[in-house]
């Protein structure tokens, strides 16, 4: 039998006794025998836990105990372990705060942070003298009797900003000039927003030591006197409320994300980065909770996320930080010169000023140089004698910079003088006796385009590029070089039958500007082709016969516009292409890159920038003042890297004084400028910008920009994002809309008098079911037609068969006679094809349903012939197709529609010659008369206009190019045959909207209203909401 044990084992009470003792006193009680050993494992895990607890240290009562056995030192020195469910075991607390902070200070820095900032920064009551610039949070000790505390897992970092007390800066009172000394750290901690997280930071007071007055180190009058390198370091911007670090700040610069979509940005990447740090805190915590252990182990409750500020926030912030580089960016425009400048205006920009500034005839007017800067942009509320300060300022600018004047201006009106008069441009810049002013080339045609009968006529484009080959040729070098390239491109891709017609084809727009150059072709040729180009016009018609031109208004508009082709040549002598670098091809062939001076474009290209640059639909005058300033930087920075041939520098940055101070030591350094882009701007030369231009025309005083004001704060904040839309300058919108693809000179215009031998081909006034002479090519492209209205697409050889009809049809039309158009003609095609659809669908002429059904299937068959065979047929409605019906009645002589026989449609033969992909053209049928108006048709013609994929040069004997932007039909079918879409239903994330002057709800709970789209908020008005309903009633 096995021995007894001659002891009985130890009771719990007795172990807790003597653990507690343990505990209490600091050392193992000496009558109560051994210290439990490892082989009683329960014990000696508890014993280990109270030796290594931080209470367990003498002379480290600020502590929290680790264990469950002790009590703080002023209370009783046996007490009782923690309850389980007790508060202080669901929720632990840090207990009595045992370390020194200043008592405002506790209430802004967050309750994870105050332990380690006090420990670090302070000493007993005391700033310690040395100190650093940057702290981090203490990192989680790796210790397993320790319970996981948030604080090391979600505290943030400090920023300590005390520039005296750091490097005894030497700072000096604004008012009195004494020196400023270190008095007190600054009660408030701020807290700043980064891109991925919150840190802290602290600052100090400073007094002056004569007139006893106080400066916060952080405030504009004390960073003004740091020198540029220790002033970049203090790397954010101050708010009312908050901070926001500078990596903020320059997202906000690049403005390539609205402010809301930032915002939103910003939410998501510290959410992120915030969830991680607590799945790390969470999983110390479930690891320590699952330890054996005598007592139940509770850890505390992490605090919530700070919640990220809105874009109305950033948007002040932006606008703080445009204050801090005002100055700089005034030098920076002021220091822009130019041998070319380019005047215009715009009134889009000028409408979202509000304010005391606000009005209905501002116009906004800027002059840029030869590479798209900007030198000077004001607002004005008078456009003739208002800008004369303007002009002044730019000669005086000119003058003493002891700069070369421009030798040439292009503007978009008073270009010319009258009755031997100087024109007011003429006038206004006449301290530069020698400039040339010339006319917009674009708006010289857009007058001439006036005489059209609607800029959305399919024959506008064409008359567009028509008219621009009257006025440009291109160079024929520079063309024979690209089709050069061109073609040797399309041989190393293995492209068979090369012909000169396919290289055209694949020169674009963008290529032409880019690689080749233009020149007027001179005052005599340029009125003789646009005369030719209008009398060839006059007999130009769409589809239902529109014409293109009103002839009368056209005449007259020639003839006061005539005077002006002078002034839109070009200027000999003067150079307008400069290079900007060269592209060299697999065999050797080097294509020069150019740069055109010629037009607005690029102004007019900035004025669309600056337009969606401007957040909001309105901005008050301070806030409109600095976007303007910011965006004329920005647009000049831009512009200068893109004019420049060289490679562009690695370092991008809108901050111009950094870079300037690093050219400067760079230089002085190591022999070369690190951007050497970057000019270095001359002193602001007191021209007024944008609005304050604005405001010395009405007579007010001009802007304070004081960012310590009170009023500067609130104009600051009152900003305003909705339909926002930013893009920064990412997208290019400046080509040229002069630029036509016709790349040869314009042919000889045909005559328009008939002849004898192109008699027309004669066409019955009814029409029958047998074919008349000269229209079976017709009918058989209307069968062929016919036959598709059940395809959703189209095979090549399909495709390739109404190219074939299409090109059979276009020469027998080529043989007839081009008469006078008329509106009462018909389109034969058009007729054929309905005719056919209403044999097919026989029933009462008064069911609505086979008119609906023929009109389904029209539609079907032009949008697979558009869609997938380029061919463009006329659009057709339900109103046309009525119309349509009750005049081919009524040519008839019928006074009812009769029963439509059954008649066999001759089909066309299934093979036919195919044609090369690359040759299917765009095609448009012109017929002499609209189709709802219709007369006899022995006068009918049909007029063809081929359009090509792309435009190439026109031989003499082709017919005429235009550009066509296909309208795509969407797919149609049958009556029926869709289920009716479900309704969506709305449901509505909000309680109620939200107040943009308060923030809180618009709802009568909180007081608000609204009278006849007015909104009432209590928060900001004045006036009780009975007296501003009466208000309101008496507007």
């Amino acid at each position: 039998m096995p021995k007894s044990k001659s002891h009985k084992a130890m009771s719990d009470e007795a172990w807790m006794s003597r653990l507690q003792r343990f505990a209490s006193s600091g050392n193992w009680p000496s009558d109560a025998g051994n210290r439990p050993a490892p082989r009683q494992r329960k014990w000696h895990d508890l014993f280990q836990q109270i030796k290594k607890c931080p209470m367990q240290i003498p002379g480290r009562p600020s502590v929290n105990c680790l264990c469950g056995f002790h009590s703080h030192r002023d209370e009783e020195d046996d007490p009782a372990p923690p309850a389980a469910d007790s508060d202080s075991a669901h929720n632990p607390g840090p207990g009595p705060v045992q370390f020194w902070l200043p008592d405002e200070m506790r209430e802004t820095i967050p309750s994870e942070d105050q332990r380690w900032i006090a420990t670090e920064l302070f000493h007993g009551d005391k700033l310690r003298p040395e100190v650093d610039m940057w702290y981090d949070p203490p990192v989680a000790a790796q210790t397993s009797v320790q319970a996981p505390s948030p604080e090391h897992f979600l505290s943030h970092s400090l920023l300590v900003w005390m520039p005296n007390h750091l490097w005894k800066a030497e700072l000096l009172c604004p008012v009195c000039g004494k020196q400023l000394l270190h008095h007190s750290v600054h009660k408030r901690v701020r807290k700043v927003l980064d891109i991925d997280r919150y840190y802290l930071m602290m600052t100090e007071t400073l007094r002056c030591t004569s007139c006893q007055l106080n400066y916060l180190s952080s405030s504009q009058t004390v960073l003004n006197q740091l020198d540029l390198p220790r002033r970049q370091l203090f790397r954010l911007v101050l708010t009312e409320r908050y901070a926001c670090d500078m990596r903020v700040v320059r997202m906000l610069r690049d403005r390539t994300l609205s402010f809301t979509h930032l915002a939103e940005q910003l939410r998501n990447i510290h959410g992120g980065e915030w969830l991680d740090h607590l799945s790390l805190y969470m999983g110390e915590c479930a690891d320590f909770v699952s330890r054996p252990r005598l007592f139940p182990a509770a850890c505390p409750e992490p605090l919530e996320p700070s919640d990220i500020p809105n874009s109305q926030w950033l948007l002040s912030v932006y606008g703080r930080d445009i204050v801090s580089r005002l100055e700089h960016m005034k030098a920076s425009i002021t220091s822009t010169f130019g041998s070319i400048l380019k005047l215009h205006s715009t009134v889009q920009i000028a409408r979202k000023l509000s304010g005391r500034a606000e009005g209905d005839k501002h116009w906004l007017y800027s002059v840029s140089n030869e590479t798209g800067q900007v030198l000077i942009s004001v607002l004005t509320a008078q456009e003739g004698p208002g800008l004369d300060s303007m002009a002044s300022g730019l000669m005086n600018r000119y003058r003493q910079a002891d700069t070369a004047p421009p030798v040439l201006m292009y503007v978009d009106s008073g270009c010319c003088s009258e009755n031997g008069h100087k024109s007011e441009m003429q006038a206004r810049s006449g301290g530069w006796p020698d400039l040339h002013i010339r006319l917009d080339v674009w708006s010289f045609m857009l007058r001439l385009a006036a005489g059209c009968t609607s800029d959305t006529h399919p024959l506008y484009s064409a008359f567009i590029a028509r008219l621009s080959v009257c006025i440009f040729q291109w160079d024929p070098l520079d063309i024979a070089l690209l089709r050069q390239t061109k073609r040797e491109h399309l041989e190393q891709e293995g492209v068979p039958f090369i012909t000169n017609d396919l290289v055209d084809s694949q020169i674009t727009t963008r290529e032409l500007v880019l690689h080749c150059r233009r020149r007027t072709r001179g005052v005599e040729t340029t009125v003789r082709y646009v005369e030719q180009l209008l009398q060839e016009l006059k007999n130009w018609r769409d589809l239902f016969g529109v014409p293109l031109l009103d002839a009368v208004k056209m005449e007259n508009i020639w003839h006061d516009q005539k005077k002006h082709v002078p002034c839109i040549q070009d200027v000999p002598g003067v150079i307008l292409y400069t290079e900007t670098g060269t592209s060299v091809t697999r065999r050797g062939l080097i294509l020069t890159k150019y740069r055109c001076a010629r037009g607005l474009t690029d102004l007019q290209s900035f004025h669309r920038h600056l337009n969606s640059f401007i957040p909001g639909v309105g901005a008050n005058s301070l806030n409109f003042q600095l976007y303007l300033l910011d965006g004329l930087y920005k647009w000049n920075q831009e512009q200068l890297a893109t004019s420049i041939g060289t490679k562009p520098s690695s370092v991008l940055s809108y901050a111009g004084e950094i870079v300037e101070y690093v050219n400067d030591n760079y230089l002085q350094l190591f022999g070369r400028k690190l951007v050497r882009t970057f000019p270095p701007p001359k002193q602001y030369t007191g021209e007024l910008i944008g609005v304050d231009y604005l405001l010395r025309q009405m007579g007010q005083p001009p802007q304070t920009v004081d960012p310590d004001t009170e009023e500067t704060i609130q104009l600051l904040e009152d900003v305003n994002d909705e339909g926002q839309e930013d893009g920064g300058f990412d997208e290019d919108v400046s080509i040229d809309p002069t630029v036509s693809l016709f790349l040869e000179d314009p042919p000889a215009f045909p005559s328009t008098s008939s002849t004898a031998e192109d008699a027309p081909v004669q066409i019955p006034e009814t029409v029958k079911n047998e074919n008349p002479s000269g229209l079976d090519e017709v009918d058989r492209l209307a069968d062929y037609l016919v036959d598709l209205r059940t395809e959703n697409h189209l095979s090549s050889t399909q495709v390739s068969d109404i190219v074939q009809l299409w090109h059979n049809l276009s020469e027998l039309k080529k043989q007839q006679r081009s008469s006078t158009s008329s509106p009462q003609q018909r389109c034969p095609l058009v007729d054929a094809i309905l005719l056919r659809l209403c044999k097919i669908y026989r029933g009462p002429d008064e069911e609505e349903t086979v008119w609906s059904l023929v009109l389904q299937d029209y539609c079907k068959i032009r949008q697979v012939t558009l869609a997938d065979a380029n061919l463009q047929l006329l659009d057709m409605s339900k109103s046309r197709l009525m119309q349509w019906r009750n005049q081919t009645h009524a040519a008839a002589g019928e006074q009812a529609p009769p029963k439509r026989p059954p008649v066999d449609i001759a089909k066309f033969p299934a093979v036919r010659p195919k044609l090369a992909a690359q040759m299917q053209p765009v095609v448009q049928l012109l017929p002499g008369k609209p189709l709802g108006t219709f007369g006899p048709r022995s006068a009918s013609t049909l007029t063809v206009v081929a359009i090509p994929q792309r435009l190439v040069p026109l031989p003499p004997a082709t017919l005429l190019f235009i550009p066509s932007t296909p309208h795509i039909v969407p797919a149609l079918s049958r009556p029926g045959s869709q289920r009716p879409v479900a309704r969506r239903t709305c449901n509505r994330k909000v309680e109620a909207n939200t107040c943009k002057k308060c923030g809180s709800f618009r709802t009568a709970a909180t007081g608000h209203s609204q009278f006849r789209g007015t909104v009432f908020c209590p928060a900001t008005e004045t006036l009780s909401k009975e007296q501003w309903l009466e208000k309101m009633r008496r507007k």
